[in-house]
């Protein structure tokens, strides 16, 4: 416990900083140092910075949910919950610093600490398990550096030079000194991808006993994740459809699920390959947001995320089918995404069938008295798969994902708006503002070209 207090003593002047080395302050020399395997798991154990209350402004901004005029106006005029809302091109309004910003970098700093320090352990007093931790501290770099760039990057074309567009900045080593510049795109994704690829020959499981550590099943529903948002379709399937084949449980079958509760989904649940919650956006408030009544109207009345997913506040839809458990928004990972990766890259690769039962396969422990779905010519199924992909995955991290991927091919681009005190704002399909500026601090202290919003 000491350690991880001087560790997080450190990662405060990191969040404090963000500068030319993110750092500027060095601390006290005399402070506990980790020296063992236990010691620097302990530091990726700590769930409350690893695993709880993870920056979300990503899903605040989509278009999964609505708020009204009053509820807006509630949230602080200086908040940059309130300003991201409605996409505004100044979306820090004065604000000093960003958890947005500052958490990701802060549990970066974490797992770099212990990959540095791994560097002076002895390997061979327990090979399997050092190599088990190397590969947690390179996943969770990987997890919170593609979540960066998710937000504060542009998104990757997959036919596009991307080594001509900005990333960001990328923190490979917990030294106090490292100068900060922005990476390209291209660079910064080859990170993301190196660290997941690395980490899953150094995994001693396929599963690990705590939904909080991540394994190398999780690490191959992450590198789908990062190869979808991509567009490399056949590396997205190529890994998810390695979790899937390794995936000791089964769906949750909801006609035998109690959805009595006031959060019907247990935390840690069947389906949870990584547990990871977000905190919850100002704007997202349970007693703000209200979801969208299209999407809502979607889920038929045979479907069984209709009770599980919703409740009833003051005659709206709101939402209570996070898998944390809880109020709390859960943004990890799940085999259903799997299920729905895998069934999206067959869709576009031609075989639409193959796709459709995949999908069915998902869609039968969701739906009383479902009927396998078949190729219809009067629909579309790329749209069936992303419209029952956006039902699923609800508030679970993926919308605005989803949506700078998608509004790359005019097929699936898409205009979200807001309307606030009678005025309606509108988010066009690959708008400058789909990127997050950096945080002004950050762009004073270091000098980083900043992001341009429309």
């Amino acid at each position: 416990m000491k350690i991880i207090f001087f560790i997080n003593i450190a990662m405060l002047i990191v969040c404090m900083s963000c500068s030319n080395d993110f750092l500027e302050l060095k601390p006290d020399k005399k402070l506990i140092i980790p020296s063992k395997l236990e010691d620097y798991q302990a530091l990726l154990d700590e769930a409350d910075l690893m695993n709880r209350m993870t920056a979300w402004i990503e899903e605040a901004q989509a278009d999964d949910y609505y708020i009204s005029t009053a509820g807006w106006q509630a949230i602080s005029w200086s908040s940059v919950d309130q300003n991201a809302y409605i996409w505004a091109t100044d979306i820090y309004g004065g604000t000093i610093s960003t958890i947005e910003w500052n958490r990701p970098y802060s549990v970066i700093y974490r797992a770099n600490v212990v990959l540095d320090g791994m560097e002076q352990v002895d390997r061979q007093t327990n090979p399997a398990q050092y190599d088990d931790i190397v590969a947690q501290a390179l996943f969770f770099r990987a997890w919170h550096t593609f979540r960066q760039a998710l937000v504060f990057a542009p998104a990757y074309e997959f036919n596009k030079d991307n080594q001509l567009v900005l990333g960001i900045p990328l923190r490979l080593h917990a030294s106090l000194n490292e100068v900060t510049v922005r990476a390209s795109l291209e660079e910064t994704f080859q990170q993301v991808l190196s660290d997941l690829q690395r980490a899953e020959g150094l995994f001693r499981s396929v599963e690990s006993e705590f939904k909080t550590r991540p394994s190398q099943i999780s690490c191959w529903a992450l590198l789908s994740r990062v190869y979808l948002y991509m567009q490399n379709y056949e590396k997205a399937e190529h890994y998810a459809a390695l979790a899937l084949d390794n995936f000791s449980n089964d769906l949750i079958d909801l006609s035998t699920w109690n959805l009595s509760p006031s959060f019907p989904f247990t935390r840690f649940n069947q389906e949870v390959l990584f547990h990871c919650a977000a905190g919850t956006p100002t704007a997202m408030n349970a007693s703000r947001l209200t979801v969208d009544s299209i999407l809502y109207a979607s889920y038929a009345q045979e479907d069984y995320r209709r009770q599980a997913f919703f409740r009833q506040v003051s005659g709206r839809p709101g939402f209570r089918g996070s898998y944390d458990g809880s109020a709390i928004f859960f943004n990890g990972l799940t085999i259903a995404e799997c299920y729905l990766t895998v069934a999206e890259c067959l869709v576009r690769k031609g075989d639409a069938q193959s796709g459709l039962s995949l999908l069915s396969t998902l869609l039968q422990h969701r739906i009383a008295n479902f009927t396998p779905l078949r190729i219809n010519e009067s629909e579309d199924p790329l749209k069936v798969v992303l419209e029952e992909r956006r039902k699923e995955m609800l508030f679970k991290g993926v919308r605005w994902l989803d949506l700078k991927r998608l509004n790359l091919d005019p097929r699936t681009a898409v205009t979200i708006y807001r309307e606030i005190g009678g005025q309606r704002y509108s988010l066009n399909p690959n708008s400058k503002n789909y990127t997050l500026p950096l945080p002004p601090e950050v762009i004073k202290m270091s000098g980083v070209e900043q992001n341009q919003r429309d």
